[in-house]
């Protein structure tokens, strides 16, 4: 995705700041507050340092996930920031040993190669309407088309 992980597009400044609840607290507050009989699946497409963190400041919140969903991970070795490494396990492979080993119910892991298979066609992007939000995902995959072309020979 680039040196600034979401290459591609320039994406305007945020009209706010940071939310001042710190967002493994924010996690904890939200998957704590309701009925503890609804359990949610978390899903996490980056590092899981903050999974990680969660986990060990809060283990109480694992009993309450049915499942934990992560992007990440490569299964047949080819990796996207090494020969073998993938980047959301690479860039805190400590935070994932403690997500690996919590102990969850259910862990779902979709690794790089499925992220593979999906692929945003010409077609699919010239039927993108056209919103500022969409016009911003249109040129990231744009991005995203060139530098898989370029790394992984995809066509």
């Amino acid at each position: 995705h680039g040196e600034s992980g979401l290459d591609g597009p320039d994406i305007p400044a945020a009209p706010r700041g940071a939310h001042p609840t710190p967002a493994v607290v924010a996690m904890a507050e939200a998957l704590l507050s309701g009925d503890p009989a609804d359990k949610p699946t978390l899903v996490a497409t980056g590092a899981l340092t903050n999974v990680a963190l969660l986990f060990s400041v809060y283990p109480e919140v694992i009993d309450r996930l049915s499942e934990l969903v992560i992007m990440g991970g490569a299964y047949q070795g080819l990796g996207n920031t090494g020969p073998t490494a993938e980047f959301n396990i690479q860039c805190d492979p400590e935070a994932a040993h403690i997500v690996f080993e919590a102990g969850l119910k259910s862990l779902v892991m979709v690794p790089l190669e499925v992220t593979h298979t999906v692929l945003v066609t010409p077609e699919i992007r010239g039927s993108f309407k056209r919103s500022r939000f969409l016009l911003l995902l249109d040129e990231l995959m744009h991005f995203f088309e060139e530098s898989y072309k370029k790394v992984f020979g995809f066509e």
